[in-house]
């Protein structure tokens, strides 16, 4: 599994690829995510300059709001959204979970005021 676009150079070989016979094939007809029951479902209202996220990431739906997108997406675990979010500074709300949305609201308040301490030791000087 690799990115299209970051392929700097092709050559077409003479023999036919191998894939290793430990990897399982499997069907990805409907692309390379395959959600699971267990994932969490996450709402996220995007502005406009932050749609790519609707493009770069598989997403369930895609819905026009305005000046932005609200996009619904599934994730087996949620630190990558985190990430994403605080990454994009107010360009996402997170709308649902509301635990999730909690959780990066003090996160972000938690990164603020660390720049609120003092410095201490040599970095005073």
């Amino acid at each position: 599994m690799f990115r299209l676009d970051r392929i700097e150079e092709l050559a077409q070989l003479d023999e036919p690829s191998r894939p290793p016979s430990e990897v399982a094939p499997r069907d990805i007809s409907g692309g390379l995510f395959l959600p699971s029951p267990g994932d969490v479902e996450v709402r996220l209202r995007l502005l406009s300059w932050a749609r790519w996220v609707a493009d770069y990431y598989p997403c369930q739906s895609v819905v026009e709001d305005g000046d932005g997108l609200l996009v619904t997406l599934r994730s087996s675990e949620t630190t990558w959204v985190r990430r994403l979010v605080a990454g994009l500074g107010g360009a996402a709300q997170v709308l649902d979970p509301p635990e999730l949305a909690t959780e990066i609201a003090r996160e972000a308040r938690d990164a603020l005021a660390a720049y609120d301490t003092p410095a201490s030791g040599a970095e005073r000087a």
